[in-house]
């Protein structure tokens, strides 16, 4: 009876296991019709286009006529007599791709904007060594945006643009002009400038200059004419670390071993900077500048003021080789207070006055 009841069992787990390798066969046939492809098709993979695939013209290697996103598969050299890429349509995004574009000896620029364009974006790789500019974007009129572009080693610019700028985590080195030159109208942020020959930024108006590293300019690290914002840099071993030359403002820099620190024009601002070690510290020779809140060392002098109808408050400056403030007529300024070694500041007439600027 036992033996007939595991018999019995067995028997069904069998039943059973051919039902369910039936149920899960399907049908072997395949469907009627040709048999398609399961793969996405190329520009559904890639929905950009190759730089490296386009033709060129009499001036450029490659040229861009169409909108669209374009990118690079390896690194691209120049020609005589020849820009890299031309772009000549609007709304283009342009992927380096982590390539180089390398110039030769008398060639153009690495990539040119040719007519009044917008929308623009160029990134993600190398630009060094063209006859004139890494970038020559001076025919943007809105919307040209770099971002983690390195332009090093051109002739004249390593970019330049005209209105509506964004320089985003880019860097500028050793070119033979200005590092980068815009008109009006931009941001220029997190971005390093060094060993450019003349200026490292050099803006006409209204730009926002923030976060940004500049080092051994020939004239100017960071220069915006009128209207602009640096706020958040640092400057070292320039002939001038920043310099606004009409309603700027210039806060929270750092700014040293310079030949002038900070220079500040007509109804400009200098506000909680730090500078040491530059011939001046801070210099004005304009009228309505407000200079408050500064921290001055080593200079030579520490705040030259040569300009009138300005106000200088709330400033400390130390260990200036001839100077620590230079202040002339008919200026407005807080007391200046001798704070060497005076022990509690409270004791001294003008310690505890709220415009105080402190001398030690």
């Amino acid at each position: 009876m036992f033996q007939k009841h595991i018999v019995l069992v067995l028997l069904q787990v069998m039943i059973s296991v051919v039902l369910v390798s039936e149920g899960f066969t399907g049908e072997l046939d395949p469907p009627p019709g040709p048999v398609m492809s399961t793969m996405k098709p190329l520009d559904e993979v890639e929905p950009r286009v190759s730089v490296n695939s386009l033709e060129g013209n009499s001036s450029a290697v490659h040229v861009i006529d169409q909108p669209g996103s374009y990118y690079l598969v390896g690194d691209l050299t120049g020609e005589p007599g020849k820009n890299g890429i031309e772009i000549s349509s609007d709304n283009v995004s342009l992927d380096l791709n982590g390539f180089s574009l390398v110039g030769v000896d008398a060639s153009l620029s690495g990539v040119i904007v040719t007519e009044p364009r917008e929308n623009i974006i160029i990134r993600n790789g190398f630009i060094r060594n063209w006859g004139e500019d890494g970038i020559n974007g001076r025919e943007t009129i809105n919307g040209l945006i770099l971002k983690l572009v390195v332009a090093s080693d051109n002739v004249r610019f390593g970019a330049s643009c005209k209105d509506g700028f964004s320089v985003l985590e880019c860097q500028f080195l050793r070119n033979r002009v200005h590092g980068f030159i815009a008109g009006a109208f931009g941001l220029i942020q997190s971005s390093v400038f060094v060993g450019n020959d003349s200026d490292g930024v050099n803006a006409n108006s209204n730009t926002e200059v923030i976060d940004c590293v500049f080092e051994s300019h020939g004239a100017t690290a960071c220069f915006v004419y009128f209207s602009g914002l640096m706020k958040n840099c640092t400057s070292r071993a320039n002939n001038v670390g920043f310099w606004t030359v009409q309603q700027g403002t210039v806060e929270s820099c750092l700014a040293n071993d310079n030949n002038e620190g900070i220079t500040v024009g007509e109804n400009s601002r200098a506000l909680n900077n730090f500078a040491f070690n530059n011939n001046k510290g801070i210099k004005c020779d304009a009228a309505g500048v407000h200079i408050e809140g500064n921290t001055l060392t080593k200079n030579r002098v520490g705040i030259s003021v040569t300009g009138r109808g300005n106000l200088i408050l709330k400033n400390r400056a130390t260990n200036s080789e001839t100077t620590n403030f230079d202040i002339g007529p008919d200026n407005t300024y807080g007391p200046i207070v001798d704070a060497s070694g005076v022990g509690e500041l409270g004791l001294n007439s003008n310690g505890a006055h709220p415009f105080a600027n402190f001398s030690y």
